[in-house]
């Protein structure tokens, strides 16, 4: 609202406070919020963008960018320690262009029995676009290959929006 209003100040000081005090880790819509744009060029503006970084890593442990047919995809995974043959690794899937910040608190507890990844496709948070459009077989194909790369085998539990 400050950002819009052009209360530059006032919106840096609300989105420093929600950063470091409520660990803000919503990454894509601080790169990509069209009400946001206005700070886009203040001098405080990679320094907030480095913080929620910093939340993200520390939400969720280990995210990571991995090379998927030329293109990276932002990956976070978790409980790893628990990936067993015939135990399956639960997948999360996000939904209607969203990243896997939705899943924050799903992700945090099943991971402590299992082993879990959760990634934004490309064009989400950090992934970058690979100008493909995302049909159901392009994106089956990703996630086939990505959990390849990672070296995660089935069985998986695919979880969805």
């Amino acid at each position: 609202m400050w950002a819009l209003a052009n209360y530059p100040d006032s919106a840096f000081s609300n989105l420093y406070h929600i950063t470091n005090f409520n660990n803000y880790t919503n990454y894509n819509h601080i790169k990509s919020g069209s009400d946001l744009k206005s700070l886009y060029g203040d001098k405080r503006w990679q320094t907030l963008v480095d913080a929620i970084k910093k939340n993200r890593i520390r939400v969720y442990g280990n995210i990571e960018l991995i090379l998927v047919n030329g293109f990276k995809l932002e990956v976070a995974s978790s409980g790893l320690e628990n990936n067993r043959e015939g135990k399956p690794v639960i997948v999360f899937e996000n939904g209607m262009a969203s990243d896997f910040d939705s899943w924050k608190a799903i992700i945090n507890e099943m991971s402590k029995t299992s082993a879990v990844l959760a990634y934004n496709r490309p064009r989400i948070g950090e992934s970058e676009d690979d100008s493909v459009l995302p049909t159901m077989k392009h994106i089956v194909d990703k996630l086939r290959q990505l959990l390849i790369a990672k070296g995660l085998n089935p069985p998986y539990l695919l979880v969805s929006h």
